[in-house]
């Protein structure tokens, strides 16, 4: 009713009027970032959604299991049956192609919608999927990386090791 006045609504929506215009990027998510059915609502509502996850079936990671019955499973009945999928998913096999594929969703309905980003980024694993975005890889190029990366980690993960975060700079380092 009032498009020049901003507003937020319980449960975290926010409206604002008045930025600037300027350029756009966009940020892609590493993983750690995955959950059961993220985009199913984007993917069921907009065509430039799922269409991506049309594409994105075509590509075979794994004999007999499209990528979409990971991130969107069939409905289960128990705790643990839900469990079981949600560790599927978080396995970097299927984490990484299914974050792809999501974040490439959006970014086709942004597309859909005239959203072209200026300059684009990932986080870790988002890396691979904003080199797609730029249009150095195609999709199915993209994929593929993801899952062969995933292979990498998960076999580099049979090897014991760790991994320390030091929050100083590189003089007290050395």
């Amino acid at each position: 009713a009032e498009p020049t006045e901003g507003f937020a609504l319980p449960g975290g929506v926010f409206y604002e009027h008045g930025a600037e215009a300027g350029r756009v990027a966009l940020l892609f998510p590493g993983q750690g970032s995955q959950r059961l059915d993220m985009g199913a609502d984007i993917a069921m509502a907009f065509d430039a959604a799922a269409s991506t996850w049309d594409r994105a079936a075509s590509v075979e990671l794994e004999a007999g299991t499209p990528l979409h019955e990971v991130v969107f499973p069939r409905p289960v009945f128990t705790p643990e049956e839900e469990e079981q999928q949600r560790a599927r998913l978080t396995s970097t096999l299927w984490a990484q192609p299914g974050l792809a594929v999501t974040s490439l969703s959006y970014l086709s309905l942004l597309r859909a919608v005239g959203i072209e980003p200026d300059c684009v980024g990932g986080h870790s694993y988002g890396e691979v999927t904003a080199l797609c975005a730029a249009g150095v890889i195609d999709e199915t190029a993209m994929l593929r990386v993801a899952r062969r990366r995933g292979e990498l980690m998960a076999s580099a993960s049979d090897v014991p090791g760790a991994m320390t975060a030091v929050a100083t700079d590189i003089d007290t380092v050395r």
